[in-house]
């Protein structure tokens, strides 16, 4: 339990280290300093990486020197296309984010969330902003998007996701892991327009944009940053003075701070918690005051993430803690440079042999007009007119005058031409050829194979070249997890206000349903699809899908099978709704009836009456033996009872003959015996 008197000690001890205002002006210029500092060569090679791709692929003195010797700068966009293969993928697989829950409970609300995120996704068209981020990523190695709550459009508010530029950021140069997961903190650096800012900022500015007010240490020009040297001088269109009293230079600091927390176990709800220091106190004095022993707690240690607005030295927004506590700028890597801790796309390793394609077909071209003929040699005076004889000389048909005797005596001579330097188209074919080998971007997944091959082979090629350029789309998916969470944090606090959000039932039918805050709660895992294999997933998927579908017109599937298996084929989603719809009419329709289940149910029918008949029939035969047996039985209960009652009868008739004859003897014995005759005196 923590004490008043510990709390006390910490604050003396931590007294030094509180981030007054100076404080965190030195801390933050001290991780501009070193971040500037770290990606100040990757930023170069970016920029020249975004020249490639757009065809500004000579540099600006080596374009000025062709132009001063009259010589064409050609160039041959190969890594354009290039490029434009590899986020084409992108957006012909674009992988799905769903939500799964942790607790108990919550299983019926992860289909509420995964259907609000996909709508937010669709009205802020989310995907665009992702395909653009994966763009940057695929060119210089980075990109950026920022998740953030939107009220201009919609008064209730959107959740947003915007592309940001590349150029715009900087990073924690400790940071290694794959997409920044590491990094401690994170800087956008941008101008913006004194008009768009808050007022309260606006008051915090000085009067003046001069460099030592609202500059970072060097001035800024354009929107990402100094021009480099490389540059083209014509790069950017020169801007009218009093363009930076207009504008500021912000920087924008995400950062996290690992602060103590406690783990408790709560008495009431018999659930392990964290809670701060003094959620601690105040748990603790609630249970002295009731005569209980506070809860054991453990200490830990967890990330709070903060952020605070710069315009040169003037804080215009200090340390404010970010609701979602997690970073709402998020990054998604390429390749990373080990050695120099930086990330890179597919565009560096194109650099070299599309520069020197390119300089190797204007020497080419150059060696041609200028060895089309060995040029001229000639005496003083063999020409009559040597201006107009040099100008012609190159024509086919023009008609060059000499002086008498000028080609009898050998005055006027052709030097002898250059012959072309063998293998130097070789050189060419090498350098465009090995485009394809030095990106992983192979002549099938552009679709140029120019020779005959079976369709397994181009599409096994194609597989193998995705597999090469997996770490890209990896990146994504990892990217997309970690924007989830924060997504999720915005769904749950802000947009969980009882609207109507449009859902797909089961019957792949619309609806719309009111999403409600208490329905929305709990913690969620996010689970996004696989990264694609193929140049599009869903057909493949759907090609793997007909050779099932003999097997499961045998075996008489629900309607439901049908329905998803629609969702993935290749026709629009309007007709795919349309087929969905009548499906599911269908299936709520009784089927038509079989013939040999009418002849079966028939005769099972007669088959029931038969037996119906016969029950009955055995029905009247027992009731008829029923009642014969009870007609005998009563008749030999009227016999057994007469039997009974002759018995009783007789045996009546018997107590009452001998009851006469007991009489009769009583009464005989009490008359007087008569005397005998003759024996009288």
């Amino acid at each position: 339990m923590i004490t008043d008197a510990d709390d006390e000690a910490e604050t003396a001890e931590a007294g030094p280290k509180r981030d007054d205002d100076e404080g965190l002006l030195a801390r933050l210029k001290r991780w501009e300093r070193e971040a500037r500092n770290h990606a100040s060569d990757w930023r170069e090679e970016a920029r020249l990486c975004y020249d490639f791709v757009a065809g500004h692929q000579w540099a600006s003195d080596d374009k000025r020197a062709l132009i001063d010797q009259m010589r064409q700068p050609v160039t041959f966009n190969r890594t354009g296309p290039m490029v434009d293969a590899v986020i084409g993928a992108e957006i012909l697989n674009r992988q799905e984010v769903q939500y799964a829950p942790r607790e108990q409970g919550d299983v019926a609300v992860n289909e509420l969330i995964t259907a609000a995120d996909t709508w937010a996704r669709d009205l802020a068209d989310t995907e665009d902003e992702e395909s653009d981020a994966f763009a940057d990523t695929v060119i210089c190695g980075m990109g950026w998007t920022e998740t953030r709550m939107d009220y201009s459009e919609d008064a209730e508010g959107r959740i947003i996701d915007d592309r940001v530029d590349a150029l715009e950021m900087w990073w924690d140069p400790q940071a290694r892991k794959r997409n920044l997961a590491d990094r401690r903190y994170h800087i956008r650096g941008r101008w913006r327009e004194k008009a768009d800012l808050p007022k309260k900022w606006l008051a915090k500015l000085p009067g003046t944009t001069e460099a030592g007010n609202h500059s970072v240490d060097d001035m800024q020009t354009g929107w990402t940053g100094p021009m480099d040297d490389y540059e083209r001088e014509d790069a950017r269109a020169k801007e009218p003075a009093d363009a930076d009293k207009k504008r500021v230079w912000i920087r924008h600091f995400q950062w996290f701070e690992l602060e103590p927390a406690w783990r408790i176990a709560d008495p009431f709800k018999g659930e392990v918690t964290t809670v701060t220091k003094a959620e601690l106190k105040e748990i603790g004095a609630m249970f002295i005051a009731q005569g209980m022993r506070p809860p054991k707690a453990v200490q830990i240690e967890v990330k709070r993430y903060y952020e605070a607005f710069l315009a040169g030295n003037v804080i215009l927004d200090g340390k404010q803690p970010i609701e979602a506590n997690q970073f709402t700028l998020h990054c998604i890597t390429g390749k990373r440079d080990r050695n120099s801790n930086t990330w890179y796309g597919v565009v560096r390793s194109m650099l070299d042999p599309q520069r020197w394609g390119n300089k190797f077909f204007v020497q080419i071209l150059h060696i041609i007009n200028t060895a089309a003929k060995g040029g001229l040699m000639y005496e003083r005076g063999a020409l009559a007119n040597p201006r107009k004889a040099l100008e012609d000389w190159g024509k086919p048909d023009a008609a060059i005058e000499l002086e008498r005797g000028a080609l009898v005596n050998g005055a006027v001579q052709e030097r002898e031409a250059k012959n072309y330097p063998q293998g130097l188209d070789r050189l060419l074919q090498i350098t465009f050829d090995s485009l394809p080998q030095v990106s992983g971007v192979n002549l099938e997944m552009l679709g140029l194979v120019e020779r005959d091959q079976p369709g397994v082979l181009e599409a096994q090629r194609k597989k193998a070249g995705y597999a090469i350029l997996a770490v890209f789309f990896d990146s994504l998916r990892r990217y997309r997890k970690m924007k989830g969470r924060t997504r999720l944090y915005f769904i749950q606090n802000y947009i969980s206000d009882g609207r109507l959000i449009r859902i797909k039932g089961k019957d792949s039918t619309m609806r719309y349903v009111p999403l409600m805050k208490d329905r929305s709660l709990g913690t969620y895992d996010v689970i996004v699809d696989e990264a694609p294999m193929s140049p599009n997933q869903k057909e493949m998927v759907w090609q793997m899908m007909l050779g099932l579908m003999p097997m499961l017109t045998k075996l008489d599937v629900p309607p439901e099978v049908w329905t998803l298996m629609l969702e993935y084929s290749p026709l629009p989603s309007s007709v795919s709704s349309k087929i969905n719809e009548i499906i599911g009419k269908a299936a709520e329709q009784p089927p038509p009836p079989d013939p040999k289940m009418v002849e079966l149910q028939a005769k099972m029918q007669m088959d029931q009456q038969k037996n119906a008949l016969d029950a009955a029939m055995a029905q009247q035969n027992l009731a008829q033996d029923q009642e014969k047996h009870a007609m005998a039985m009563a008749a030999l209960e009227a016999k057994t009872q007469a039997t009974v009652i002759t018995a009783q009868i007789q045996q009546h008739s018997a107590e009452q003959k001998a009851a006469l004859e007991m009489q009769k003897a009583a009464f005989m014995a009490t008359l007087p015996k008569p005397q005998p005759s003759g024996k009288a005196a």
